[in-house]
């Protein structure tokens, strides 16, 4: 029997990212002040204004990659405190390399978030890798990820291809492209960026992908639900409702809400 070739995300799929941003986001407030060079004392009160207003009309903010918004800012702590950060530099008329600076961030913090992982972690994992070909790719660190499997299973050896700092928030235009510029979801006033030439590259040399999973839509699943990958969404506490109802009657796609039913859905289809 030749075994699917599946690609899973890694952070927020077979972690609890509400549990282990408790000390990220502590940590990235500190290191914004920091870097930015303005008291956190100071900076709490315009931080909190932005969390408020990105709370109001969640659909409307996001995670900004050169003016797209290009995943929602609630999707998970790691994007809220991404989004707020960016709000934050808006409010505050800065506006160098604020890119390069955010993701800086985001790099800086990661090791300091303790692993948290899903209810059932380790057992789904190791069930979806000997019954599938897996590959795990992130927008983190490799050697980030790896550290976290090694917690995990308490071994080096655990067997797993990680490709990290897949960079799946470049939307650009470069290459040659079958699918469309944009897609939109009910519910959603924006669009929803499908070129994105980094991801794609890691996607195309896996060879022919019969399934993706991942817990945000627009970074995990959007790219090659467009080119026809069955994807599956593991839906959070946080998971937009756009992205949830978008699965409803999805005839190459489902959401589920726990490890049993993505292994499942990964590989009993």
């Amino acid at each position: 029997m030749v075994k699917e070739r599946i690609v899973s995300d890694f952070d927020g799929v077979w972690t609890d990212p509400q549990q282990e941003a408790v000390d990220y986001s502590a940590a990235f407030a500190e290191k914004f002040s920091q870097r930015i060079g303005i008291p956190l004392v100071e900076l709490s009160g315009f931080m909190q204004s932005a969390s408020e207003a990105i709370n109001k009309s969640p659909g409307t903010f996001g995670w900004e990659y050169k003016g797209m918004i290009i995943a929602p800012a609630t999707a998970d702590p790691y994007v809220f405190n991404d989004t707020v950060a960016k709000e934050t530099l808006k409010e505050l008329g800065y506006h160098k390399d604020t890119d390069k600076l955010i993701d800086g961030l985001f790099q800086a913090c990661y090791n300091l978030s303790k692993p948290v992982f899903r209810e059932g972690a380790r057992e789904y994992l190791e069930a979806l890798h000997n019954l599938s070909n897996l590959t795990i790719v992130t927008n983190s660190d490799t050697k980030k990820v790896e550290k976290k499997l090694f917690e995990l299973f308490g071994t080096e050896d655990h067997g797993f291809r990680v490709i990290g700092n897949a960079k799946k928030y470049v939307v650009n235009n470069r290459g040659n492209w079958n699918i469309e510029r944009t897609t939109w979801l009910s519910g959603l006033p924006r669009p929803v960026f499908l070129r994105r030439s980094e991801y794609n590259q890691v996607l195309s040399r896996q060879g022919k992908i019969d399934k993706v999973l991942g817990d945000i839509y627009e970074l995990d699943l959007a790219l090659p639900e467009a080119k026809g990958i069955y994807t599956i969404l593991i839906a959070t506490p946080t998971t937009p409702p756009w992205e949830v109802n978008h699965y409803q009657g999805h005839p190459n796609g489902s959401a589920v809400y726990n490890l049993a039913d993505l292994t499942e859905a990964a590989v009993g289809k």
